[in-house]
């Protein structure tokens, strides 16, 4: 008999530790009181990426940060989270697509119909705005008609998987049918081509483009009049995931998440003032 309830305890003790260790829906967060949140993430200046002693910030670390405060707050459920680098956007992306369900995707990741259908979207945290980026030679360009003249020379870089890769293509096929494209690993080593070498173009973040240029000289220009419509960044999630529920209620609860003091200090931190007017939600 002794032996029976021994196996009992040990079966009971089992599954109870199974289930806290795989604690995979927001669900059962709220039933456990605690959860784990697998973050992959796209190592992107000032997004995130990982200072001098090799810490782990930036603008989405910080917000995941104030949502992890948030939940043991208001819902007292502790968070823990496990950090992953992919090396580059496409494999990202690719990643998050087929994650289990307790993962979120920090990636400077705009939101678009085409993902919708992919990955789910928390409500975003900052606007952007997509600039074409050029060598300060380069004609200055007001129309599309006219980037086969001034730009017939030159080599257009775009990441792979990233929306500007969708907008180039698109752009080739109704302006620029010859255009010659190449592709790069990050957004920080297309402006480092572009800033080298006057042969080649492409499209960035208005954020990244700004943070390349803090600590360079300004030998590139912004072709604004060929700026592509605004878009929002957020954090991604699998389409199998329930953490939209509560991601949902810290974003847009009350007056909403970027209506706060935290938020704000949080741009001002990593951002200076001439762009933040840009990019900051109200």
């Amino acid at each position: 008999m002794k032996k029976i309830i021994y196996v009992i305890v040990l079966l009971a003790i089992g599954n109870f530790c199974f289930a806290q260790s795989n604690t995979s829906t927001w669900q059962q967060a709220t039933e456990l009181k605690e959860a784990k949140l697998k973050v992959i993430y796209f190592e992107n200046y000032p997004f995130t990426f990982k200072d001098d002693e090799g810490n782990l910030t930036g603008i989405e670390i910080d917000i995941l940060n104030d949502f992890a405060k948030w939940l043991k707050t208001e819902k007292n459920v502790d968070l823990s989270l496990e950090f992953s680098k992919s090396g580059n956007f496409s494999k990202f992306y690719s990643n998050l697509q087929s994650s289990e369900a307790n993962t979120v995707g920090l990636g400077s990741l705009a939101i678009s119909v085409r993902r919708k259908d992919e990955i789910k979207f928390t409500a975003p945290y900052m606007k952007n705005q997509s600039v074409l980026v050029s060598n300060l030679e380069v004609p200055t360009t007001r129309y599309f008609n006219d980037l086969e003249n001034n730009f017939c020379d030159l080599t257009a870089l775009v990441i792979s998987g990233s929306s500007h890769e969708a907008e180039m293509l698109n752009i080739k096929n109704q302006f620029f049918p010859k255009m010659r494209v190449k592709y790069m690993e990050t957004p920080k080593d297309l402006l480092q081509l572009v800033f080298e070498d006057k042969n080649y173009f492409g499209y960035v973040d208005l954020l990244s483009y700004w943070a390349f240029l803090q600590k360079r000289c300004c030998t590139m220009k912004i072709h604004k009049d060929l700026a592509l419509e605004p878009e929002y960044f957020a954090f991604g999630l699998p389409l199998n995931s329930d953490w939209d529920k509560p991601f949902s209620e810290f974003f847009e609860g009350g007056f909403g998440y970027t209506a706060t003091e935290g938020y704000r200090k949080i741009l001002e931190k990593y951002l200076g003032y001439e762009i933040i007017q840009s990019v900051e939600l109200y």
